[in-house]
Formats: C-alpha cells, sequence, structure tokens
C-alpha cells in the first residue's frame, strides 16, 4: 500500500491544537450565551433541556425550560402529570412528539432506576428521546465522565 506523504503535511503540531483549544474556549468564555441548563449538573434537568432542543432554538427553549420546571421541578412530578399541562407548557416549542417522550422518561427513571437518571451509555440510550449526542451530553456535563 502507497501512503501520500502529502497528507500529513498538514496535520496541526500538539502545540497548534493546545492554541487553537484555548482560543476556542477563551471565544466561548466571552461569547457564550446565558441559558438555565447551563447552570445545573442535575442530569435529569440536562437531559429534558437536551430533550427540548432538538429541533429547536435555544432562545425558544429558555423560557418553556423554566416555566416547566417551576411546576415539575423532578422526574416524579413529570411522571404524575397530565399529558394535557405538559402539551400546554411544550407548545411554543411545537414539535409534539416531546411530550410523550419527555413524560415517558421521567416514568422509566422512576421506575427502572428509582428517580436517578442512570449513568451508562448503554441505559441511557434505552430511554425514550435519547440517542448518542443526549447520552453523551448528559454524561459529559452531569457526570463528567470523557465523552
Amino acid at each position: 500500500m502507497q501512503v501520500n506523504i502529502d497528507y500529513f503535511k498538514n496535520i496541526p503540531s500538539e502545540e497548534e491544537i493546545y492554541k487553537f483549544r484555548n482560543c476556542l474556549l477563551n471565544w466561548f468564555e466571552n461569547k457564550k450565551r446565558d441559558y438555565p441548563w447551563r447552570k445545573t449538573d442535575d442530569p435529569f434537568r440536562l437531559l429534558i433541556a437536551e430533550i427540548m432542543l432538538r429541533r429547536t432554538n435555544a432562545d425558544q427553549v429558555k423560557n418553556v425550560y423554566i416555566d416547566f420546571f417551576k411546576k415539575y421541578p423532578d422526574s416524579y412530578s413529570i411522571s404524575k402529570a397530565d399529558k394535557k399541562d405538559i402539551e400546554e407548557i411544550l407548545y411554543p416549542l411545537g414539535l409534539r412528539w416531546r411530550v410523550p417522550s419527555i413524560i415517558s422518561v421521567a416514568r422509566q427513571i422512576q421506575e427502572k432506576y428509582n428517580g436517578k437518571v442512570p449513568q451508562t451509555r448503554d441505559e441511557l440510550i434505552k430511554l425514550p428521546g435519547v440517542g448518542d449526542y443526549v447520552a453523551g451530553a448528559v454524561l459529559s456535563i452531569a457526570f463528567n465522565k470523557k465523552e
């Protein structure tokens, strides 16, 4: 097998990668927008935020997220909630598929995990509406796992 040496000429050095990473982190620190899900490490709130954020602008989600958790502070209260009430709160986000997904996630967390969000990718992706991206976000942000 012949290797094209020119391909490797453009790979950045470790120092260049380090500088780029720091520039990116500094930019984020100065430009990041203020969202409530960035101020919590509660795995359930992060999980619900990620479900709300799918295919939706973060600015739209911000107030809905705040109102939602004022009325339903945890998985237990959501699992016992009336579907119509949750639909009403989530209505501004559109995509009505979220409602049964959120209720089902809350119920499964209550029934299968005693109210605690699972801490493994395999368990998380079994929850409705949770795929690799959402699982990775929850694991890295809430549980400080490398994802």
